[in-house]
């Protein structure tokens, strides 16, 4: 039984990874550490929480947290992950790891420092059908039944991300933390906050792009930014990528398209709150075949879910994570090239 310490209880902390963590059945909540005193007690108490912090500096003294869950805004990172690696805690963060590349880095130093996992929460790699996109992409590699992979393509325009997600979190008036973001010192100021934002929503695309291309290597071609929408040419190993992001009203939209001479598999991702719904794949043939593959085993087969579980597997048997920090530092060369395109 892993025990595990949460860093932050707001509407992610408590709506989504506090109550996946605990329905697994394989961890303990034994400390809770809340800058908002009163949020911290009141969520304490309904989960039976016995110790209550109101720093990230308590947690890495409580020799009896094993790892730490923590639920913050990504500028907030790089000011408590290096405290809780550095004394050993194996740590589980949201996406993306900070907001410049340089303190993204400087994380993932203090992990290996404190000889601690780090595992970053891109969920969507935990996805049963992003898992499914990837065995076929590499087994259509392997056997050639597809052709040769020619390119890639991903259109993310958002939208209504919680989709009716109804959760009974407790909130009070109390202020959030909060600290200014760290950038790029060759970031023009103008387009800091664009960055955040792109570096926030779209590093998804990004990484599950890289995830079912098996690509580390990369370089960004060209990029556009109109003030409201992106359009990215880059190469993931030796493969064009094409990703058009943006925002709109209306019910979320993202699609990621894998392309052979013999056919393509699709991904079609539902709202990441959306638990009604699962990814679909739609694989295409070349010669008219089709094959579609959609629907979850129910709450356990959620993406959020998943991903508490593969955390705790890997805290137990020392695995490292499918979304690891030093994984999670390319998506941010490939947001920050993508910027000195735009700098330029």
């Amino acid at each position: 039984m892993v025990r595990l310490g949460f860093l932050g209880c707001g509407f992610m902390g408590q709506g989504v990874h506090l109550r996946n963590f605990l329905a697994t059945g394989k961890c303990q909540a034994v400390a809770l550490a809340e800058a908002r005193p009163r949020l911290a007690a009141a969520v304490a108490q309904r989960y039976g929480i016995a110790k209550v912090y109101a720093s990230e500096m308590e947690l890495a003294l409580d020799p009896n947290v094993d790892a730490v869950v923590a639920i913050t805004s990504e500028v907030l990172h790089r000011h408590f992950a290096p405290t809780l690696l550095r004394a050993g805690k194996h740590l589980f963060i949201e996406k993306p790891l900070s907001t410049s590349l340089a303190s993204a880095q400087e994380i993932v130093r203090a992990g290996q420092q404190g000889n601690a996992m780090l595992m970053v929460a891109y969920m969507k790699r935990c996805d049963p059908n992003v898992e499914r996109a990837r065995k076929i992409i590499s087994d259509a590699l392997a056997d050639g039944s597809l052709g040769a992979l020619t390119f890639a393509t991903a259109i993310d325009l958002g939208g209504d991300w919680i989709a009716g997600y109804h959760t009974d979190n407790i909130t009070t008036d109390e202020k959030a933390p909060g600290a200014d973001p760290v950038y790029a010192e060759w970031l023009p100021k103008d387009l800091r906050e664009p960055l955040r934002v792109f570096n926030n929503v779209f590093c998804h695309d990004i990484n599950i792009l890289r995830f079912l291309l098996q690509a580390n290597e990369w370089r960004v071609d060209s990029a556009r930014y109109d003030g409201k929408t992106w359009s990215v040419l880059m190469t993931l190993g030796n493969i064009p990528v094409v990703l058009n992001a943006g925002g709109w009203a209306g019910p979320w939209y993202e699609q990621t398209v894998v392309h052979f001479q013999k056919g393509r598999v699709e991904i079609t991702f539902p709202a990441p709150l959306d638990q009604q719904r699962a990814s679909e794949v739609r694989v295409v043939r070349g010669s008219g075949q089709e094959e579609f593959f959609d629907g979850r085993a129910g709450y356990r087969g959620w993406p959020f879910y998943r991903e508490a579980e593969h955390f705790l597997e890997c805290v137990e048997q020392g695995k490292q994570p499918v979304s690891s920090g030093a994984d999670s530092v390319i998506d941010l060369e490939i947001v920050e090239g993508v910027f000195r395109h735009l700098s330029a």
